[in-house]
């Protein structure tokens, strides 16, 4: 027998798909970043220090885009990693110009890389532990909830088909009778 799925399944499926995806992203962010408190620091060159806006639908957000160069055992690495986070993201413009000429205002930068894979750098440490935990939870909730109403939505549609089909013999017939 085929199983075919609503539209509310396929859509549970999507959105456990995409939870998922964002619960191993955040793992590995995690799993990453975790021993940051130990990484050594080095100096570096701020190559560029921008920002881009992007306006969402209730406010605008600023974006701190930066590129810098650092070495490490005489190996020269590139890394536009503010912080652990994906991306450093402000909603205010004053505190992103701000955040953007204190960089350009340090010469030269201090920023901390992993030794384990110097090309893994950043310049801020600051990543709350209670805000990882927190965003870690929320993402791994999300897929256990998609994936609770998707085993119950397919256990109805299961419990709703039936199991025998009636004996075509046993059905009433329709007389043909003429008047």
């Amino acid at each position: 027998m085929s199983k075919t799925f609503s539209p509310a399944n396929l859509a549970l499926i999507f959105i456990t798909f995409l939870a998922g995806y964002s619960l191993i992203q955040q793992s590995l962010a995690y799993l990453t970043f975790t021993n940051m408190d130990h990484w050594p620091s080095t100096s570096a060159t701020l190559a560029q220090a921008t920002y881009t806006t992007t306006q969402n639908t209730t406010r605008i957000q600023y974006t701190l885009n930066i590129q810098y160069t650092y070495q490490v055992d005489g190996s020269t690495y590139t890394s536009s990693q503010y912080s652990p986070k994906t991306a450093h993201v402000c909603y205010d413009e004053t505190e992103i110009q701000t955040l953007i000429a204190d960089l350009k205002s340090q010469s030269p930068l201090t920023i901390y890389y992993d030794p384990a894979d110097p090309s893994l750098a950043l310049i801020s440490k600051d990543w709350n532990p209670a805000e990882r935990l927190l965003n870690f939870a929320l993402i791994a909730i999300i897929p256990l909830v998609c994936l609770f109403f998707l085993i119950k939505n397919i256990r109805k549609t299961d419990d709703d088909s039936p199991t025998s089909y009636p004996n075509q013999s046993t059905l009433p017939q329709p007389s043909l009778s003429q008047h």
